[in-house]
């Protein structure tokens, strides 16, 4: 039987329909990746690869909050990710006996955790469920963080107090490292991912995991509904209301490494994506079409959005353009500010958008400002970068720049194609940019997860809906940055 068919029926139906779509997504862009990986140049393992390794020891390590340890701590965690992933190839199996082995052997970071008696036996159950391959790596994460974490507060009941139970090395009043954050968990979840043929997800510090509730003083194991509240939630203020079911704990779990995961295979196929085809790739059709809707969808936001600007300042001002070089939107009552060059901003923005040079309303708005923003081609190439692939030879933008008070804004939304035009894989991506008189500030910060991937099979109208909220997120997180920050 496909195995990845088969993990495509196992998603339990009490999931929801948004985790079902999400990972039949990845499916296909993982079929997509094995097929070109088949033909490529590159016949590198990603699991086993050294590089890809250590940028994920230190992405680790960046996402926990540690500080770049010692060049033999980094190298000793590169290790025994490398000889996990071995282990994988080498089909050994996983029993309680290697969870054990496995658990006691990865480097953990300062001070280490308790590695509680019988992890072994309940990661082996855990790795063994019959699913889909992200759903089980998810329940593995929890169930070793929920293993970690019962080990901790079994820990600190026996201490004689508050104070003997803290962390060694700790200062008083901080916290211990949440075990979410710690790399066993991590890892555990990236050798279930390799041994079903996926590469290992991507780390970033952007995208924290969810953490596990507090259960009665311990954390609840995983695949189980947890109970009250414990006292320490309590005391801290209003309870948050437990999930109702196992699968309410797990999806926001898989959703993220279901994201990771898609990272993943971005930066694996800008790897391999110099393999020779047959011909082209029918990818800018989808572009284009894709393009075009998320240009109309910008235009139709900054009609509504452009009364709450008006509310806030009168003289505020907004352009809608596209890089295709089609008609930019404006709306006619706008007014040029004092001193604006002749012709106002959509005249500049028309002459800068069609040729792909710097949006035109930070050098019309900026013009006394000693920052800008990065050009368009600088931000295309960031925005790539973050999410984890190598852009291709052409792209597609749409550009809303808004002008409020002594604040100006700049979002640009890729369509990009994800190496070379072989792959017929796509990636819509953000850039945000807001300049004022202190300077120009990136408003986004986006992770790796902050991407909508299309495959070649992909049809516009089957993934819009992704599409559009995922400029909705964007477009309300920049909004939201220029009213907290202009001045009026």
């Amino acid at each position: 039987m496909d195995t990845r068919r088969r993990g495509r029926d196992l998603v339990p139906e009490s999931f929801p329909d948004a985790v079902r779509r999400r990972l039949a997504n990845l499916d296909r862009l993982r079929e997509v990746w094995a097929e070109r990986r088949r033909y490529g140049y590159s016949a590198d393992d990603p699991a086993v690869d050294r590089h890809s390794a250590r940028r994920r020891v230190e992405a680790l390590r960046t996402l926990a909050g540690q500080e770049a340890g010692p060049a033999a701590e980094v190298d000793a965690a590169e290790d025994a990710f490398v000889a996990m992933a071995q282990d994988c190839r080498a089909g050994v199996r996983l029993t309680p006996q290697y969870f054990e082995s496995l658990a006691h052997g990865i480097p953990d970071f300062h001070p280490p955790l308790h590695i509680p008696e019988g992890i072994g036996t309940v990661l082996a159950d855990a790795a063994a469920a019959e699913t889909h391959a992200v759903i089980r790596a998810a329940n593995l994460f929890l169930a070793c963080a929920d293993a970690l974490d019962a080990a901790e507060g079994a820990a600190a009941r026996h201490g004689a107090g508050p104070e003997s139970s803290a962390e060694p090395g700790l200062g008083p009043g901080v916290e211990p490292l949440s075990t979410h954050l710690r790399p066993l968990p991590w890892w555990v979840a990236a050798l279930s991912l390799m041994r079903s043929d996926l590469p290992p997800p991507a780390i970033d510090r952007r995208c924290p995991p969810p953490a596990s509730p507090v259960v009665g003083g311990a954390p609840s194991a995983a695949g189980t509904a947890p109970g009250p509240v414990g006292p320490a939630q309590a005391s801290a203020g209003p309870a948050v209301p437990p999930p109702r079911t196992a699968e309410d704990r797990l999806t926001p779990l898989v959703l993220l490494l279901a994201d990771l995961e898609a990272a993943a295979l971005r930066w694996e196929l800008s790897r391999v994506s110099r393999a020779p085809v047959a011909g082209r790739s029918e990818s800018g059709r989808l572009a284009a079409a894709v393009h075009r809707r998320i240009v109309e969808h910008l235009r139709l936001r900054c009609a509504s959005l452009r009364l709450v600007l008006r509310e806030l300042d009168p003289a505020s001002r907004s352009v809608v353009s596209s890089s295709t070089g089609g008609s930019e939107y404006a709306d006619p009552s706008d007014a040029p500010r004092p001193g604006a060059p002749q012709g106002g901003r959509a005249t500049a923005l028309a002459e800068n958008s069609a040729v792909g040079r710097e949006t035109a309303v930070a050098t019309a708005a900026t013009s006394g400002r000693g920052a800008v923003a990065p050009s368009v081609d600088e931000r295309r190439d960031a925005a790539a970068r973050r999410a984890l692939f190598t852009p291709g030879a052409d792209e597609w933008h749409a550009a809303l720049d808004i002008d409020l008070a002594d604040g100006v804004l700049q979002l640009l939304v890729f369509v990009q194609e994800v190496g070379s035009a072989s792959t017929g894989v796509l990636a819509v991506t953000a850039d945000g940019w807001m300049t004022t008189d202190d300077g120009a500030v990136d408003v986004l910060e986006p992770g790796c997860a902050d991407c909508v991937t299309l495959v070649p099979t992909d049809g516009a109208d089957d993934r819009w809906p992704e599409v559009e909220a995922f400029v909705d997120d964007v477009l309300a997180r920049s909004i939201g940055h220029l009213t907290r920050t202009a001045r009026y």
